[in-house]
């Protein structure tokens, strides 16, 4: 099983107040970008391609700093400004067999994964909304 993480987006609704990616953003002190890939190595996901457009090089300088992961795909949405439908899109090559796809600005507690992956269900939605 691979992970797809959506991470292009410019986060306007928090513009003034949180201005990098919201993916960098601090709950309990752990960005939740780190929380993911940590977790995702936790629980054996061997892959994680990372959808990247808006200030793109201040994550990729983040996550160099990580000491577990799984490997580290990198594909880029220049037009993440457009919708997040675009970065699906650059991911499109990733979309086979098992996948896992989040959003980058979600934040979960450590046992939600497990929980989605043990789903019997083929396919498991969870939403924010």
């Amino acid at each position: 099983m691979k992970a797809i993480v959506l991470a292009a987006g410019m986060g306007n609704r928090l513009r003034g107040v949180f201005d990098d990616p919201k993916c960098l953003m601090s709950v309990g002190g752990i960005c939740l970008l780190e929380r993911y890939l940590e977790s995702f190595y936790t629980i054996g996901i061997k892959e994680a391609i990372l959808v990247l457009g808006y200030r793109m090089e201040k994550i990729i300088k983040h996550i160099q700093k990580l000491p577990r992961l799984p490997r580290i795909h990198i594909t880029k949405n220049m037009d993440y400004d457009k919708g997040s439908i675009l970065s699906l899109f650059a991911a499109r090559n990733w979309l086979c067999d098992d996948v896992l796809l989040m959003d980058a600005d979600m934040y979960f507690e450590k046992g939600f994964l497990v929980k989605a992956l043990e789903s019997k269900q083929d396919n498991f939605f969870q939403s924010d909304s």
